[in-house]
């Protein structure tokens, strides 16, 4: 993954973009002119603050992926990018002295690659050396996502040992 620090329109809105590199558009989160004032504290463009940006009209988007799943919305328009700054964010990979500092071991699943895309068994995760079995679960290995799809109680675990995280069903 790699994450940028970007300027966006006129005058200049400085945002993180993260980029995905299997597709070759830039997407940034757009929120109801209503819901951006709620996140102060958050770097979210508003176009309405941008004379550059150009709104195009009646123009969809839709992804469909490997498994099934997609996603879709509405092309806000195009705008000015100036990039500021390009940092990788640290991966497992680049993490993998820390990881075996830490004492534990990585676990190399065998890979099902039939498909357009990578599926494995994910029978257990482990959150803070706790076991959580998943029996019957598979994960799909994507490049170009950071998004893990796990069940309810899962996620909650993972909230739970983050200090601050919450579920929050308006954003």
């Amino acid at each position: 993954m790699y994450l940028a620090l970007v300027s966006i329109g006129m005058p200049e809105q400085t945002v993180n973009l993260d980029f995905n590199i299997g597709l070759e558009d830039l997407w940034l989160t757009n929120l109801p002119l209503g819901i951006i004032a709620q996140y102060k504290t958050r770097n979210i463009f508003d176009p309405t603050r941008s004379c550059t940006c150009k709104k195009i009209l009646n123009v969809s988007w839709k992804f469909s992926f490997g498994d099934g799943s997609s996603a879709s919305g509405t092309v806000l328009g195009t705008d000015t990018i100036i990039f500021v700054q390009l940092q990788a964010v640290c991966t497992l990979i680049d993490n993998r002295e820390t990881v075996i500092a830490l004492g534990e071991d990585v676990y190399y699943p065998p890979i099902n690659n039939s498909e357009v895309f990578w599926l494995f068994d994910s029978a257990s995760v482990i959150v803070n050396r706790k076991l959580i079995t998943r029996r019957g679960h598979k994960a799909i290995a994507d490049i170009g996502m950071m998004l893990a799809s796990v069940d309810d109680g899962t996620c909650q675990v993972i909230y739970d040992a983050i200090p601050g995280v919450y579920y929050d069903e308006d954003s």
